[in-house]
């Protein structure tokens, strides 16, 4: 009988270095985690990557305050780094050689199933600049933080707690885990701002916009529905209706 093939996950793991659990999966593993420390090492490894697109929010409100640019050129700039990287990786699929470079040096953050797709990347800028292009800057903040930190407790909660599925692999405790944090880091943006009236306001709308950013993620597929796109926009909506609704709609720098 011929061995079957391993998987590209599988085969993933047999040529990533051994590498010493992490406090945080520790943590998890010391709370009950179902998904071996491997496993949650690995998609750690990959979401740290994408705290680097705190950048993004970083970047845009410090341009702002210091007068570089206005909110609507800072959106044209967004649309541009999004057609870019999205013209280099519909290059990548193009080319078989250049997918098989960025897939060899960059297999520790992506997954196997993305040598054959569109990365999320340019997604993210594309959802950053209709946020940007509609909303006052502490609202589009609000969502990237939510697309950031909120995917983050989605992908390591569901992979860790995660037992009852809703759609596809996506699990009620992954999206408890994005609905809480992504609250909290509004929140905590609206409180530091001084938006929201009073706290209770702050709660609600923080709590409104961390819904809308949940069930985005939930129904999120590929392509135009890549969660990189709809989280953005879904979240900054809400927290927009929300803040109208309550009469203290945050305005712009």
């Amino acid at each position: 009988m011929s061995a079957s093939s391993p998987t590209a996950d599988e085969a993933e793991l047999a040529i990533s270095p051994t590498v010493p659990p992490t406090g945080l999966v520790r943590l998890l593993c010391l709370l009950g985690a179902r998904a071996p420390p491997a496993r949650l090492e690995r998609e750690l490894r990959r979401k740290r990557f994408h705290l680097a697109a705190l950048l993004i929010p970083f970047c845009y409100y410090a341009v702002l305050r210091l007068g570089l640019l206005s909110q609507r050129e800072c959106c044209y700039v967004f649309l541009a780094i999004g057609v870019i990287v999205l013209t280099g990786d519909v290059l990548r699929l193009l080319v078989p050689f250049v997918n098989a470079i960025a897939h060899r040096y960059l297999r520790r953050i992506m997954r196997p199933a993305e040598a054959q797709t569109l990365s999320g990347l340019p997604f993210v800028f594309f959802g950053t600049a209709l946020s940007v292009r509609f909303f006052p800057p502490v609202i589009t903040v609000a969502a990237l933080l939510a697309l950031i930190f909120g995917d983050l407790s989605a992908a390591m909660c569901g992979l860790s707690f995660g037992t009852l599925k809703l759609v596809g692999s996506k699990t009620l405790e992954g999206c408890m885990g994005m609905f809480m944090v992504s609250t909290v880091s509004a929140y905590a943006l609206f409180a530091a701002a001084g938006v929201g009236c009073d706290p209770l306001t702050r709660l609600s709308v923080s709590s409104f916009g961390a819904l809308a950013a949940t069930v985005a993620e939930l129904l999120a597929t590929s392509g135009i529905f890549d969660d990189n796109l709809l989280i953005p926009v879904a979240a900054s909506s809400a927290f927009a209706l929300a803040f109208k609704l309550k009469a203290c709609y945050p305005a712009s720098l």
